[in-house]
């Protein structure tokens, strides 16, 4: 790891950039979970808003993003979503002081926008100075490190913030971060490929459809689209249900939501750096990830005990590493360059519209429900999108194979 970072010191200016972006995420993000939760004597609807607003851009803007960051200059564009996040936490402090759930919700919404922009360009824009299927590889896996590494301290951290320096303090040291990252990537001299020059809604709609026909025309974004839709209903589920596994199926105080952050930090970045050394192709990686994910993501209700949840939690994190570096690895190496951006939204459209529904539904699920069966049903979802998916990469494993063959007896 390290022979790589020296090897390549624009990819180690852009890992720290990363770093310093996830702790400025993982700060704001207990902060703006604690602020909902006493602002609304611990609401799981509020809460599900709340994530509802931080997910919903996504969807609705994902594929018009994922068209413009194919298109603008990649630097440009991490450091304006960057710098226009921290000015969204101005904005956000001043909505704690006002304490209005509707701002927090406006502030949470307007500031995901400025992280669909970020993650949209991300990909792309590593891609310029990191050549190499194996070194892309090494960098994804450099990369989930640094995020499993910050999930780890994060929570901590950001509790211990909240606790002694309250929201406005908190959302201060996210400022910084963020500013931190901005210079970071500001340093880093890369050539730009060429930019588009259709600049009217008819240029961009016109990129949104041809990177719609790109996606369900490619053998491996085609499936990933339809499982990431059954993977979405599950972690719509968990997002909002985490803390009330807690609260409600455990009966412990929300500040323990921290510990188990903490807990799948560990998992994670136990997973990120075991998980290039695994003997599995990059056709099996995502789709048992996803079956790992489903089956422990149940396990976690198996039982009413913290330390069952926990160890349930840290496999189901593994396995989350698993489905991640796969889908990473995979859009690397399967989409063109010019798409990267398009896929990658389309994938996390597909994804994210319905987890943002499910969102909606999942406190009125608990309410009916109770905890543990709608928690063994996101299980039981997220176990069937990585059957089918492992179904249709191996028979595109096995054409791509019998194409080879052919070609080889051709010649």
């Amino acid at each position: 790891m390290i022979a790589f970072l020296k090897s390549n010191p624009r990819f180690f200016r852009f890992w720290l950039a990363g770093w310093a972006s996830e702790i400025g995420d993982w700060v704001r993000n207990i902060t703006m979970m604690f602020l909902v939760l006493d602002l609304s004597n611990g609401s799981a609807m509020s809460l599900s808003i709340n994530l509802f607003c931080e997910f919903a851009p996504i969807f609705l803007f994902g594929l018009f993003v994922g068209a413009l960051a194919d298109r603008w200059n990649r630097q440009r564009t991490i450091m304006g979503a960057i710098l226009f996040r921290a000015i969204i936490m101005v904005f956000l402090i001043l909505a704690y002081l006002a304490g209005s759930l509707l701002l927090i919700y406006v502030c949470g919404f307007v500031s995901a926008i400025g992280t669909l922009f970020f993650r949209s360009a991300n990909q792309s824009f590593l891609m310029l100075f990191v050549e190499g299927v194996e070194e892309r590889k090494t960098a994804t896996a450099m990369r989930q490190t640094a995020t499993s590494s910050v999930q780890l301290l994060g929570p901590t951290a950001g509790a211990s913030f909240y606790l002694m320096m309250g929201a406005g303090g908190s959302l201060a040291i996210t400022i910084f971060m963020f500013l931190v990252a901005v210079f970071l990537v500001s340093t880093i001299r890369v050539e730009q490929p060429e930019m588009s020059t259709k600049r009217t809604f008819a240029g961009i709609w016109k990129d949104v459809q041809d990177g719609f026909r790109y996606s369900w025309s490619n053998p491996y974004v085609r499936p990933i689209l339809f499982t990431n839709m059954i993977y979405g209903f599950a972690a719509g589920i968990i997002n909002v249900l985490e803390v009330f596994i807690i609260t409600d199926f455990l009966g412990l105080p929300k500040e323990w939501m921290a510990l188990l952050a903490t807990v799948q930090g560990a998992g994670m970045l136990v997973g990120s750096l075991f998980v290039n050394k695994l003997k599995l192709s990059l056709h099996r990686m995502m789709p048992v990830g996803l079956i790992v994910v489903g089956v422990f993501l149940a396990g976690m209700v198996a039982f009413r005990s913290f330390y069952a949840t926990a160890a349930s939690l840290v496999l189901f994190s593994f396995g989350m590493i698993m489905v991640t570096f796969g889908m990473q690895a995979m859009k690397q190496i399967k989409v063109e360059f010019a798409y990267q951006g398009r896929a990658g939204m389309s994938m996390s459209s597909a994804f994210n519209g319905f987890m943002v529904v499910t969102m909606l539904a999942s406190g009125w699920l608990a309410k009916l429900y109770t905890i543990r069966p709608v928690i063994v049903l996101a299980g039981l979802a997220a176990t069937l999108s990585g059957l089918i998916l492992y179904t249709v990469f191996q028979r595109n494993l096995r054409q791509e194979q019998m194409r080879v063959s052919a070609n080889s007896e051709v010649a």
